[in-house]
């Protein structure tokens, strides 16, 4: 599954803002030297468990009314 699927009932502007931060994220990471893009991909999480964490982020800090209805789960891209 990709990572837009995962989150379907988040607003479209949210989401777009989401998958920017990621990629940002991959592409700081393969910045540095000795990163390659499978080894940076395989240390994030699965596209569902990254989708989890930016819902419940999303109710932490954002209006709820602009998270997913069923956001009860949190954001931890890890560091590379």
């Amino acid at each position: 599954m990709h990572l837009n699927a995962a989150l379907p009932n988040v607003p479209q502007s949210e989401r777009e803002e989401f998958l920017r931060e990621i990629r940002a994220h991959i592409f700081e990471t393969l910045e540095r030297p000795g990163h390659k893009i499978p080894e940076v991909l395989k240390a994030l999480c699965s596209p569902e468990e990254l989708a989890r964490q930016f819902l419940a982020e999303c109710l932490l800090e954002r209006e709820p009314a602009a998270c997913a209805s069923d956001a009860h789960r949190g954001l931890q891209i890890p560091h590379i």
